[in-house]
């Protein structure tokens, strides 16, 4: 879905976001990792507070195999509104352009919404959304997220 349609399918749906599902990746191109490390996540956030995280990697990811971990937590319904706001300003208010590049990790982005209507976006995981994905990080206490950009290593 080009973005002139995503901004014309939104405004006409107006209804509030009820999940998001965020699919992220820290491979690209390069030397194939182990097949058993951790390398591509999956959130999903409700509006109720539920959060869902599942981790793969790169040979436990298909539908034949399953997640090599998964969490699940609760926040708040205020943290959750706040999550889904900010996505809806970063992604949905604007006419931001896409910007399709190879070789690096992705993340595809599903938001449902309340009326049943989808919407899917996608990007390559790059510094453009760190305000976001650090927001999000630390509305849920989780700084090692993937999501839209992947997180700073830790400093020593």
């Amino acid at each position: 879905m080009n973005n002139q349609n995503l901004q014309t399918s939104y405004k006409v749906t107006m209804n509030k976001i009820k999940t998001i599902r965020i699919e992220s990746s820290d491979f690209g191109w390069g030397v194939l990792p182990d097949s058993e490390e951790l390398h591509i996540q999956k959130i999903t956030i409700s509006n109720n507070g539920r959060v869902w995280l599942r981790y793969y990697g790169l040979a436990s990811y298909s539908e034949k195999n399953p997640c090599l971990a998964q969490e699940y937590y609760k926040v708040s319904k205020a943290t959750a509104e706040s999550i889904m706001t900010l996505i809806e300003q970063e992604f949905l208010s604007t006419n931001s352009c896409s910007v399709e590049v190879t070789d690096v990790p992705v993340w595809v982005m599903d938001i449902n919404f309340d009326d049943l209507a989808r919407v899917e976006l996608s990007g390559p995981v790059f510094e453009g959304h760190r305000d976001i994905s650090n927001k999000i990080r630390r509305l849920l206490g989780l700084k090692n997220l993937f999501l839209f950009n992947l997180p700073e290593p830790p400093t020593s």
